[in-house]
């Protein structure tokens, strides 16, 4: 219900802004109502189709690419003469690298036919380039051999592409549109994080923050080892700190049929082993298992088995069809991620959508109302007007560098509260840890593996106590709140007045919210100044770089789970190595002296993160202070029109075509934030 009130309200603001675009008499307004006209396409593109996002991990050759494809329902099943016999031979959207290091990060995108895009079939292919901001279209359905030399950076496979400049460039990601789909998800194909090509990894990075929940993918052919320990730790450290929910996945089960001992399929002993696996290398810190990540453990799967199904469906054989595909258990893995849908990753996403929409139409409805409530003025009134509008103008140009400065002093202050807290977070894990770590061996990877998941836990409990850093930032966070929300009230109230040509709209959180700043971004530098500022010099603010770097990649942390999650990806990779030191002694005090680094690294990326969440609520409200700048510009260039050339006539007509488009704004905006509250 929710997502068709969204696609409405979509469509009727694609026709307000056609119907507003019909009078534009500035080139420069026409051309920004088409860019807004371009964003709600794009929106209604994303509300129709994808409705939660997937990050796929596994290791490499585990299945991911072809696992795509089935969940899709896009996995093509054939077979192929050869000399002996016939060969099956599978064909899905995306290759399987041939290296690790070639496969470049790919997402497979569902979007809604008719939007002007030809993704039908096997989809439209799009790659971005390094050091590229914009996508470049390669083509509707390609052959297997064309996707691949965009999705692997690998010197056999590029001079396939397209164009001969294409193949000198080195491809950031790629994506498939799909119109064509069975789940409405967007799936990511994450080559794993760690890359050693930087902009692979930060686009994984930057993924992981959008994911919804995660696939970790494994290959039923192989039980999982400790080359996997880093990896999946990496994701336990993501999902304690974000709460996003793990499926496991064992793929592949038709080719571990065979029976063992027991007469049963090999897939079900590495079934097994992989869950005790899990079991014993995530535990809780009472040594029970980690539920909340672990759930009920691997799902088997075959997604060439469903293919296989559909095929033999096609040529009228429905008794083996339905046997194929029941025992592909594919259905139960897309109910799985359907249940994620209707649990409250879709109401986030009609939100976010909303939220998005909102930004677009709300000033374009302040810039009519603006021009209605200086249509209405008498003209006997008119000089006075313009002389209490230009005084406005300049008391709230000057009020704009006031309320940032004495916010961003508000802020400083309430990060040093939690800054002055964290001194309590290393004798925490000292006391935590360090008898832990006396009576194991951290040279050993899967015990180094243990002391990493604890240290991660008790971080993490630290943050969520009633002394630690996250619910200190609550409170503080919610206050600073209020205190921009009173700033912004109080520079708004001095300049407008509530009659007239007036414009004071009372802000409230939701605007504030939705409030898009456009211009100013905080930068890693900046955030690495202020870092420096709150803990000072040294080793500290000399790792805030990668911290800062780190934080800023990732989602908007305005968010009601706090910016704890943000420290998760900054620390959680980090270890001890023994390199050559072989004494178990040493190996152990090394761990408990890095214990302290841990504390330090937290806290920088807790207030990297806190910083950086408070210094967009504030670039916000400056743009909500420099828009009402620009209704002030606007509302002065229409009276100087008027004044000089007062056409009674015309000037009713105006008032009479703006009056229903004003209404129609303000339905569409309360539309918006109903949807935007429903998450």
């Amino acid at each position: 219900m929710l997502r068709g009130e969204l696609q409405r309200l979509l469509e009727r603001s694609e026709k307000w802004l056609v119907e507003l675009t019909a009078d534009a008499e500035d080139d420069d307004l026409t051309r920004q109502l088409a860019r807004d006209r371009e964003d709600l396409v794009a929106m209604r593109m994303r509300s129709a189709s994808s409705l939660i996002n997937v990050g796929l991990l596994g290791g490499f050759s585990s299945g991911k690419s072809f696992l795509i494809s089935g969940l899709q329902g896009v996995l093509e099943y054939m077979q192929v003469p050869t000399a002996a016999r016939k060969a099956d031979k599978y064909i899905g959207l995306l290759p399987s690298a041939t290296k690790p290091t070639t496969a470049c990060p790919a997402t497979v995108l569902p979007v809604e036919t008719g939007t002007g895009q030809d993704a039908g079939g096997r989809g439209l292919l799009r790659a971005r380039f390094s050091g590229d901001q914009d996508w470049t279209d390669i083509g509707s359905s390609l052959g297997p051999l064309v996707v691949a030399a965009y999705a692997m950076q690998d010197p056999e496979r590029i001079e396939a592409r397209v164009r001969p400049d294409h193949m000198i460039r080195q491809v950031a990601e790629i994506e498939i549109l799909l119109s064509d789909y069975r789940l409405p998800a967007k799936l990511y194909d994450l080559p794993g994080y760690g890359s050693p090509i930087k902009t692979h990894d930060k686009v994984v990075r930057d993924a992981m923050a959008e994911t919804d929940c995660f696939v970790y993918v494994a290959n039923a052919t192989k039980t999982l080892t400790e080359n996997e320990l880093d990896l999946i730790r990496f994701l336990h450290g993501h999902h304690t700190h974000w709460g996003k929910p793990v499926i496991w996945v064992l793929t592949a089960i038709d080719k571990a049929m065979d029976l063992d001992l027991d007469d049963m399929p090999e897939w079900q002993d590495t079934l097994k082993q992989n869950n005790a696996y899990l079991r014993e290398n995530f535990p809780l810190p009472d040594g029970e298992p980690d539920k909340a990540f672990i759930g009920a453990g691997f799902v088997p799967v075959s997604p060439a088995l469903e293919a296989r199904g559909r095929a033999l469906a096609a040529a009228g054989n429905d008794e083996a069809a339905a046997d194929c595909i029941a025992e592909s258990r594919m259905d139960e893995l897309r109910n799985s991620i359907s249940d994620m849908i209707e649990a409250g990753a879709g109401k986030r996403h009609i939100a976010a959508v909303a939220g998005q929409a909102h930004s677009v139409i709300e000033p374009q409805l302040r810039r009519l109302r603006t021009m209605l409530d200086a249509e209405r003025i008498p003209v006997e009134e008119l000089a006075t007007e313009r002389e209490h509008m230009e005084r406005r103008y300049d008391d709230l140009k000057e009020a704009v560098d006031t309320v940032r400065n004495q916010l961003e002093k508000n802020l400083e202050r309430r990060l040093r509260i939690i800054e002055r807290g964290f001194r309590q977070l290393a004798p925490q894990l000292h006391s935590a840890m360090d008898a832990r770590i006396k009576t194991m061996d951290p040279r050993k990877a899967r015990q180094e593996n243990r002391l990493e998941v604890l240290k991660t836990q008790a971080i993490h409990d630290w943050l969520g106590s009633q002394e630690g850093a996250d619910t200190r930032w609550g409170s503080e966070r919610d206050a600073f709140t209020k205190d921009v929300l009173i700033a912004l009230r109080g520079a708004l109230q001095a300049t407008d007045r509530v009659d007239g040509l007036g414009t004071a709209i009372g802000i409230d959180l939701d605007q504030l919210i939705t409030a898009k700043p456009r211009e100013r971004r905080t930068s890693t530098q900046s955030v690495i100044h202020r870092l420096t500022a709150l803990v000072g010099t040294g080793s500290s603010a000399a790792s805030a770089a990668g911290v800062a770097a780190g934080v800023l990649s990732g989602p908007a942390l305005w968010a009601s789970m706090g910016v704890a999650a943000s420290a998760a990806v900054a620390y959680a990779g980090f270890r001890v190595r023994a390199g050559k030191v072989t004494s178990l002694d040493l190996t152990r005090q090394e761990w408990i002296d890095h214990l302290d680094e841990a504390a330090e690294q937290t806290r920088d990326s807790f207030l990297a993160a806190a910083d950086q969440a408070g210094i967009e609520l504030i670039d916000r409200s400056e743009e909500i202070l420099f828009d009402r700048l620009n209704e002030l510009s606007s509302s002065i260039h229409v009276l100087d029109t008027r004044i000089a050339a007062p056409d009674i006539r015309n000037r009713r007509n105006l008032i009479e075509r703006l009056d229903p488009c004003v209404a129609a704004g303000d339905e569409l905006i309360d539309g918006l934030v109903t949807l935007i509250k429903s998450d």
